[in-house]
């Protein structure tokens, strides 16, 4: 067992390869790109047109996510923790100081001690009697050159480099995090406008049902009780859509605000994902927080170990030169060594080792809790990318019978065997079909989204492309 004991758990690449291996192969065939290309001859795929004045939304969200405050404050953390990190590497440089002051002495009080001073004759002091207050301006420098101090310089040096580490890896994570987000959120916001289009359908039929219930009460064949529950149904309907019309209107604007309003100009747009070339395999940094727990625990046992060197003796070399005097004629130059020890500190010693013991454990304990809350991670988000493949064709199926009963209910009312309400039905229920696949579709892209996440694909990487919306005629 290595010398971090129990907690000895990290991400392996072995852990790693059999959650990715467990994906139903047809869910990684071709990971060049993924269904969609077949879906771009489907009805319900938005077909791409050729319109310059309409925004990338890909990229605009991408480097609109880049400006998000939390990004920002990471970033900003991370050049903190830089700054520290070359603090605590120059612990250890030589310090020079510089002083400069100014002395008054009383003229009885110099002249007492002065006549009989070498140099110093009587009655005065370079020229100026004594009885006069002197002025005497005193500079000096001071280099000062620690030599030893049981090793807390060096482990401090590295506790700062591993926090910039993690500092580091955090701000990278929120970053991905960050823009991944946007994607999904962009997409939310296409599943409400989907939305409408269904609740619009079915709006239509409930008028329809109204409008008959009403006739059929008029001619007697109808009863009073159908046409107050018809109208119930409509006014449910009218409720939802101005609830769904409320939401989407507070996606937008969040959308405006968090990214900018030019992504709302024009009708919104679907995306597109393309795996890159070769198997999706996480890099040796790609699994950030794995890596930033790690890091974390190396900079926690690297203070223990700066506290057990303050228990050693701490020794330094010093060089003092001073001027004094009205002209700076009299120099002193002084050097030398230091030592200072606290033997006796009455168990505050022991109580700041034991602290930073107990930290380094619970970093150890922080890193093996990442580790299984990684590859938990990796299992979902494999296990939803097939789930959601497995909709995408159910709801496409859907969508095929649902073309062909309203084929079948178009035929029976043009030949008088059924009425307008059958044929209203059953668009509705092809327009519920035809959102029922667009949803499936991009529950597969936020599928796609997770998995590239998860495994620490930067977004760079993973190939997000912006399909056009038709032209509103």
């Amino acid at each position: 067992m290595s010398r971090r004991g129990p907690w000895a758990l990290a991400i392996q690449p072995w852990m790693v390869a059999a959650v990715l291996g467990s994906v139903n192969s047809a869910a990684w065939a071709a990971p060049t790109t993924r269904d969609f290309d077949k879906a771009e001859s489907s009805p319900t795929q938005p077909r791409a047109v050729s319109d310059d004045a309409w925004p990338d939304v890909a990229r605009v969200l991408r480097e609109a996510a880049m400006r998000q405050p939390d990004v920002v404050a990471a970033q900003a953390e991370a050049r903190g923790a830089e700054a520290r990190r070359i603090g605590a590497d120059k612990a250890l440089l030589p310090t020079l100081g510089v002083s400069a002051g100014a002395s008054v002495l009383r003229g009885q009080i110099f002249g007492a001690f002065a006549g009989g001073a070498a140099g110093v004759q009587p009655g005065g002091l370079g020229g100026l009697p004594l009885s006069q207050d002197q002025v005497w301006p005193n500079v000096g420098v001071t280099l000062n050159q620690p030599i030893f101090d049981g090793g807390k310089a060096w482990a401090l040096g590295d506790a700062a480099r591993h926090q910039q580490e993690a500092a580091v890896l955090r701000a990278e994570r929120g970053r991905r995090h960050a823009v991944y987000s946007a994607w999904r959120t962009w997409l939310d916001l296409l599943d409400q406008e989907a939305g409408q289009l269904a609740l619009d359908a079915r709006r239509a039929s409930a008028r329809e049902r109204v409008a008959r219930s009403r006739l059929e009460r008029t001619v007697g064949s109808g009863s009073e009780l159908a046409v107050l529950q018809a109208e119930a149904d409509l006014q449910r309907q009218e409720d939802e859509r101005r609830h769904e019309a409320d939401a989407l209107i507070l996606l937008r604007q969040e959308i405006s605000r968090r990214y900018g309003g030019e992504l709302l100009s024009g009708r919104p747009g679907s995306l597109r994902v393309r795996w890159p070339e070769g198997l999706l395999e996480p890099s040796e940094g790609g699994l950030l927080d794995s890596q930033a727990a790690r890091a974390d625990r190396e900079a926690a046992e690297a203070v223990a170990r700066s506290r057990g060197g303050a228990r050693w003796p701490q020794a330094a070399a010093f060089v003092t030169a001073t001027a004094a005097g009205r002209d700076l004629g009299l120099t002193t130059v002084l050097g030398g060594a230091s030592v200072t020890w606290q033997p006796v500190d009455l168990g505050r010693q022991d109580a700041a080792e034991a602290e930073a013991r107990a930290v380094a454990e619970q970093a150890r304990a922080r890193e093996a809790d990442v580790a299984l809350e990684t590859l938990r991670e990796l299992q979902q988000a494999s296990l939803r990318r097939k789930q959601a493949a497995a909709r995408t064709g159910h709801a496409r199926l859907a969508l095929q019978l649902a073309w062909r009963a309203r084929e079948e209910a178009e035929a029976r009312r043009n030949s008088g065997a059924s009425d307008t309400l059958e044929s209203l039905v059953r668009e509705e229920a092809v327009v519920t079909a035809q959102v029922a696949v667009e949803r499936a579709e991009r529950d597969q892209i936020r599928a796609d989204l997770a998995l590239a996440e998860a495994v620490g694909l930067p977004p760079e990487e993973l190939l997000v492309s912006a399909v056009k919306p038709e032209k509103t005629p």
